[in-house]
């Protein structure tokens, strides 16, 4: 059970919704992997909780592993550019 916490902490934390699903299985078994450990060490008062997870994330930024950061910043991009993209749709 606690394992399958702790896979379920990685992925809210590197999930970022739509862009996770949009990059496709590999962008989450990577971010899973990458940031795993920075969930755990810098985030863990906010599991399961989803959007807690993601602005204690975003808030501590600075302090991620560069591995974690970098798939970490280039979800919150691709976030970005969808929600920019569906607003022009719409």
């Amino acid at each position: 059970m606690l394992m399958k916490n702790v896979m379920a902490v990685a992925f809210l934390a590197t999930s970022f919704s739509a862009s996770a699903m949009a990059q496709g299985y590999d962008f989450r078994q990577q971010a899973e992997a990458l940031c795993m450990n920075d969930v755990l060490t810098l985030c863990s008062a906010y599991v399961p909780d989803e959007g807690q997870i993601m602005a204690c994330m975003q808030a501590r930024r600075a302090q991620l592993t560069p591995p974690c950061r970098k798939i970490f910043m280039a979800g919150m991009r691709q976030q970005r550019q969808q929600s920019q993209r569906q607003q022009t749709a719409d």
